[in-house]
């Protein structure tokens, strides 16, 4: 550990005295190769994702990528970060680590900037020691399941919990590292129950924002917003366990793939990062993916129908979720006849889409 920590030192304040940008990236690879043999998983899902990292960054070095981008990959899921000049490098890179057959999973977490420099390089690498102290002497984490990155002050996480209260005690700590803006999250763990019933007869406390009509009705759960994933994903803390919620009926652009997807990420945050929010759920409460089917709400706000009210996603009802339809349709209108957000005069128009039922 010690040689490892004295070559970090040594390319570190090499590379800084000569003004490179890419500090970050070369120390964590070298560290994260060794780190990642010594974990506790079978030889063979170690030495498969040491393999699956290797040939990614093999291909990045090949397209001069490789000093921009790190590459993180835990049970064949990747997570590359870093930061790139534009958007057909943030690409390129993620085009590159998909060609590698054992990739299960890209989480494209690439930041499209031209700033940079030594002050941002030694920022973010004073966030990511932090973590790892903290982490490592935290009890009840097993800190060599998790992988994390910092970039202009976002962390990013990737790996394992070991249980629903050890990941939130990480997210606690990471969100509360000196100089740490946002903590975003692709940590698998079990999930909060799907709901809970909130019912008349007392067996739930009822906050003062639900109505005793609702209680009859309606499931809901009431958490924190730790992180906002794109335009119509969000992390949100219920308890002690982290929960993945899909707005329902509000489909934003996808913000790797689109420059609209950032913006409508950008705006959802603004509704919601870090607020409490009541979520409601319909008929049909987990999508493919296991996310939790949601109609979220900050006080009175409803979160779903402002998106597509302000131009920021657009309807796309899939049934038996289909409670707010009317609701929906014509806040789209409005915000097509107001030109609003991708409804703008820019904008390609997009149809409504209303997807049926699958079986």
């Amino acid at each position: 550990m010690r040689t490892r920590l004295t070559l970090a030192v040594m390319i570190t304040g090499v590379a800084l005295l000569t003004g490179c940008a890419w500090v970050p990236t070369m120390v964590n690879q070298g560290i994260d190769a060794a780190t990642t043999i010594g974990e506790q998983r079978s030889f063979y899902a170690t030495a498969e994702d040491y393999s699956t990292k290797s040939e990614i960054v093999s291909r990045l070095m090949d397209e001069n990528l490789g000093l921009d981008v790190s590459t993180d990959v835990y049970q064949g899921r990747v997570m590359l970060t870093g930061l790139v000049k534009s958007a057909a490098s943030r690409r390129k890179a993620e085009e590159l680590a998909r060609r590698v057959p054992a990739v299960q999973e890209i989480f494209n977490d690439l930041q499209i900037t031209e700033e940079g420099g030594i002050l941002v390089t030694l920022s973010d690498l004073s966030i990511e020691a932090k973590l790892k102290v903290q982490l490592v002497m935290a009890e009840g984490v097993n800190s060599i399941n998790y992988r994390w990155r910092s970039n202009k002050g976002m962390v990013y996480l990737l790996g394992m919990a070991e249980s629903p209260e050890e990941l939130a005690n990480v997210v606690r700590i990471a969100r509360e590292t000196g100089g740490v803006r946002e903590v975003v999250i692709h940590v698998t763990s079990e999930e909060a129950d799907e709901s809970q019933r909130a019912v008349a007869s007392g067996q739930v406390s009822l906050a003062p924002d639900i109505s005793i009509a609702q209680t009859t009705t309606a499931d809901f759960l009431r958490g924190e917003v730790i992180s906002v994933h794109n335009g119509d994903t969000l992390a949100v803390m219920v308890g002690p366990k982290l929960i993945t919620v899909r707005l329902i009926g509000s489909d934003a652009s996808d913000r790797i793939h689109s420059p609209k997807g950032g913006q409508a990420r950008e705006f959802l945050g603004g509704l919601v990062r870090g607020k409490m929010v009541r979520l409601e759920t319909d008929n049909s409460r987990r999508d493919h993916e296991k996310r939790l089917l949601a109609y979220v709400y900050v006080g009175d706000l409803f979160v779903n129908l402002e998106l597509i009210r302000q131009g920021q996603a657009v309807m796309h009802t899939v049934p038996p979720n289909v409670a707010h339809i009317g609701e929906y349709r014509k806040a789209q209108q409005e915000a097509r006849e107001a030109g609003r957000g991708r409804w703008g005069p820019s904008s390609r128009q997009t149809s409504l889409r209303i997807t049926p039922a699958s079986d």
